[in-house]
Order: C-alpha cells, then sequence, then structure tokens
C-alpha cells in the first residue's frame, strides 16, 4: 500500500517542478498574471520557494485583489501609503480591523428603548425600524434613522415617520425586509396569546402602508397547539421569531414558531406582483437533509445561497449551520473548522464579501431556574461565494525540501540517483557530499573493500563510527534549479 502512494507523491513533484520550471522562465508581468489565480494561501507558499517569486507574489495588486475578493469592492479602506494591502488582508483575517463602539444620539427625537423589534435598510443611507416591546407595552411606531449623519456625529439624525393610511397593529418578533424601494412586514405576536400572519407592504417613495393581506389570527396559549400550518391557504402559518431574506424581488420565509409547534418550512412572497407563491411541499418528519425545527434563528443571503445559524426549539438550542440552494431547494449543512459558536437565540447574521459575521444574542433557559446568559462577542465564517471565488485549482501539493542529482559517476550509494538525504539551498555551487555529515560518506565503487566497510556501518546502528575518514566525492555537484511550485499547479 506503501508503494503506490510513494509512487503518486513523486510523480506530483515532478509534475509540480516541470511547472515551476516554466514558471521561472516567464517574465515578471506573466507570473504576475498566474500568481492573480491563487487563493493566499497558495500564494503565501509560492512566496517561501524562490526571492524571485517573493518579489513577484508581495506586490500590493495582489493582495488588494484577494482583500477585494473578500469584502467586495464597495467595502475596501481608503488607500493608505503607510500600511500595506498584505497587512490590511492580514487585519481582515484576524478581525483586527472590526470595531464597535456606542454612539450617543443628537437628535431632539428618538424611539423608546426597546427590544424584539426589527429594521431594514434600503440601499440608500436610509434605516428603517418598527415596532418591538417596550416599558409602555407594544409599539406599531416607524423610524428611520439617517445612518451618514449618525456615523458623522451630527444632530437630528432620527425622523418620526407617519405614514398616510392605515398602519399595522403593534407586535414584537416581525420580519422588517427591504425590496428595492418597498419594504416587506410579515407576522409577529400581541402579547402573549395572538399570532399574525398578515402582510404589509412600505412604500418609502410614498410614506404609505398597504396591507397585501390581512391576519388569519391564531391564538393559543403556552402549551396548547394551533392549527396546522396547512389550514391556512395561500400563506404561511401565524408564527412570530422567524427569518425572512431577499433574493432579487422574492423574499424567502422560513421557520418561525406558535405555540405548541415550530417550524421549517419555506415560503416565497412576490414583492413584484405582491403575492405569496405556492409553497414547495413540506420536508417529511425525521429527514436528516434539512434543519431541524426552530424559531430565533438568524439568516441570510451570499449569492443564491441562504445560511441560517442557530435558533431554538422549547428543549434545546442550536448553534448548527446550514445552507440553502434557493435554485435547488436542497439543503446542506456546513461542516465548519474551529470552535464554533455556543448555541443562541436573537442574535444577528451578516454577510460581507465571503465571510457570515454573528453577533450578540443569548443562551436559551430550559427552565426558569437557569440563568439566560447574553452573548456579546464576535464570531466570523467563512463561506463559499460563487460570485467571489476564483475558480479551483488542481489538488494542493505539499512543498519539499530541494534535493539534489548526485553527479559522481563513481558514488556507489547512490549510483547517480537523487540523494533524499541531502538538503542544499537552491543556488549551491560548493563541493559537498550526497549524505549529510552525521551519515556515511559516499565511496567509490571500485573500491570492493570500503563498500564492504559502508554496509557493515549501515547494518550496526549502535557501533561507533570509524576512525578512518573515508574518500568523499570529489567532483562538483550540479547547480539546482528546480524547486517545488508549493500548491501551485498552473497549466497552460
Amino acid at each position: 500500500m506503501e508503494a503506490p502512494i510513494r509512487h503518486a507523491a513523486q510523480s506530483t513533484r515532478r509534475r509540480s517542478r516541470k511547472t515551476c520550471q516554466l514558471v521561472h522562465r516567464l517574465d515578471d508581468d506573466l507570473a504576475l498574471h498566474v500568481f492573480s489565480f491563487l487563493d493566499a494561501k497558495r500564494l503565501s507558499l509560492v512566496m517561501q520557494t524562490a526571492r524571485r517569486f517573493r518579489k513577484i507574489a508581495g506586490e500590493d495588486l495582489l493582495w488588494r485583489a484577494l482583500l477585494r475578493r473578500d469584502v467586495g469592492e464597495p467595502n475596501l479602506p481608503a488607500h493608505d501609503a503607510r500600511t500595506s494591502w498584505r497587512a490590511r488582508w492580514r487585519q481582515w483575517q484576524r478581525l483586527e480591523s472590526c470595531d464597535c463602539n456606542e454612539q450617543e444620539t443628537k437628535s431632539s427625537a428618538s424611539p423608546q428603548a426597546r427590544f424584539l423589534h426589527r429594521a431594514a435598510g434600503e440601499p440608500g443611507s436610509q434605516l428603517y425600524v418598527f415596532g418591538g416591546q417596550g416599558k409602555e407595552g407594544e409599539f406599531n411606531d416607524l423610524w428611520v434613522l439617517d445612518k451618514e449623519r449618525a456615523l458623522r456625529g451630527a444632530s437630528d439624525e432620527w425622523r418620526f415617520l407617519r405614514p398616510a393610511g392605515a398602519t399595522p397593529d403593534a407586535r414584537q418578533s416581525a420580519t422588517l425586509t427591504s425590496v428595492g424601494d418597498q419594504i416587506l412586514m410579515f407576522g409577529g405576536r400581541q402579547g402573549e396569546v395572538t399570532f399574525l400572519n398578515d402582510t404589509w407592504l412600505f412604500d418609502t417613495t410614498s410614506c404609505r402602508w398597504s396591507c397585501v393581506l390581512p391576519s388569519e389570527t391564531g391564538h393559543g396559549l403556552p402549551g396548547s397547539a394551533m392549527p396546522a400550518p396547512e389550514a391556512y391557504a395561500g400563506c404561511p402559518s401565524p408564527r412570530w421569531a422567524h427569518s425572512a431574506v431577499r433574493f432579487g424581488d422574492r423574499v424567502l420565509v422560513f421557520g418561525g414558531s406558535a405555540p405548541g409547534r415550530c417550524f421549517n418550512d419555506v415560503h416565497w412572497f412576490n414583492v413584484a406582483k405582491g403575492e405569496w407563491e405556492e409553497p414547495p411541499p413540506p420536508p417529511p418528519p425525521g429527514a436528516a437533509d434539512v434543519p431541524a425545527k426552530r424559531s430565533g434563528h438568524c439568516a441570510c443571503a451570499v449569492g443564491e445561497t441562504m445560511y441560517v445559524f442557530g435558533g431554538n426549539t422549547t428543549k434545546a438550542s442550536f448553534n448548527d449551520l446550514w445552507a440553502h440552494d434557493v435554485r435547488t431547494g436542497i439543503w446542506r449543512q456546513i461542516a465548519t473548522d474551529g470552535v464554533s459558536p455556543p448555541g443562541r437565540v436573537g442574535h444577528t447574521i451578516t454577510a460581507l464579501g465571503a465571510r457570515l459575521f454573528i453577533l450578540g444574542g443569548r443562551e436559551y433557559a430550559v427552565s426558569a431556574a437557569t440563568p439566560r446568559r447574553a452573548r456579546s462577542t464576535l464570531a466570523a465564517a467563512r463561506v463559499a461565494n460563487p460570485t467571489l471565488t476564483p475558480s479551483p485549482l488542481p489538488s494542493p501539493v505539499r512543498p519539499t525540501s530541494s534535493t539534489r542529482r548526485c553527479t559522481a559517476s563513481t558514488c556507489g550509494r547512490c549510483a547517480g540517483r537523487r540523494c533524499r538525504s541531502a538538503r542544499t539551498r537552491p543556488r549551491a555551487r560548493a563541493r559537498r557530499p550526497c549524505a549529510p555529515a552525521t551519515a556515511r560518506r559516499c565511496t567509490p565503487a571500485s573500491s570492493s573493500s570500503s563498500a564492504a566497510s559502508a554496509t557493515t556501518a549501515a547494518s550496526s546502528t549502535t557501533s561507533p563510527p570509524s576512525s578512518s575518514s573515508p574518500e568523499r566525492c570529489t567532483q562538483r555537484t550540479a547547480r539546482v534549479v528546480s524547486v517545488c511550485c508549493c500548491e501551485a499547479n498552473v497549466h497552460f
């Protein structure tokens, strides 16, 4: 079994050397173009192979492109001649560039303190906040925050809106999703026993609410079950603590809970048509390829995939990460590396380039005697973004130490083969033996006595070395120009 593996490894090294020799013949501009197809890990390994490669692979152009691939062009920091793009890429990888600070409002009027409210940002600089629970009960007020004024520390960044016409009822834990100049609101809870499934659209240009579908209000006491979701035709059943993610002109609603049940179904709302689409068939009970029923989770979109993290039921909380392909409707659980964030509920997830940022939340308490612990840590997970990640490269090859071919025609040990134990620098010209000083020296094959003594020395590892030093290889070694390409198998 070891022989085929060894043979495959040797074949891979030979192909890597040939590729590296080919890249060595290119001028700097072409080599820079070749390196632009590598990711950061392979680029760092290439920098360790040769001085010329280190200089080319250290170009700021390459590392700026890598950072743009991760965070997107709009999120790139401003140019700073004092900091290289490679250093900025390292800061991004270690989350050193993330900073959270509290900023006091300077507006004469601002929203009251609340929780379980919802916010949605339009493509401009406006952030809309609706509903929630406060000291005086539940709210149905609508506020807008000017993000640019807030970041500058200017006053009057908050504005209270008075929409014309009918307005939604006060509620908590609904969803608010921005789609162009429209904001979709769905579901939520009133008090402790009233759950809603009404659908509203807010027009940001005319400042007006419009009810697309009234609520088939579901009532239930804690511990008592409501009607099954199939009983509600044309829209999702009443629920709260669900998620809603935008994909183009459509919004995907997932999960949530109502008294006596949690959900893991998906529903599509078409904002352009102003209607709910026919839902896909629900997953069979106990299916292993779909996430468990949950509420209080968070979800976001990356390309054509919705990522879902965390949530809870009445018995447990989750810390699993799931991906839902909206084109095929297939779920898959993401196997993550490193330490996963603890299970939580009521947190946020934000996609920035090829990363997902998870912030806050709290642990779920199974009983009243178990304290609820708030979370304020920031976690990040890397995901595969089909729009930002380059095309996959061939299988990586581990870098190996440079070897040289012994050119002594009378070498009795290696007989002209590569001496694997000899590690030399790439441009070594000195006369060196084909084995380290601690091992036996190469001896002429014509001397039978020397060959016999070498065999005896190899068989007895405990005996001290002979006082008479054997003859060294006296011919000059060949110049080593083959360097392993370190996972950079580039094909032309």
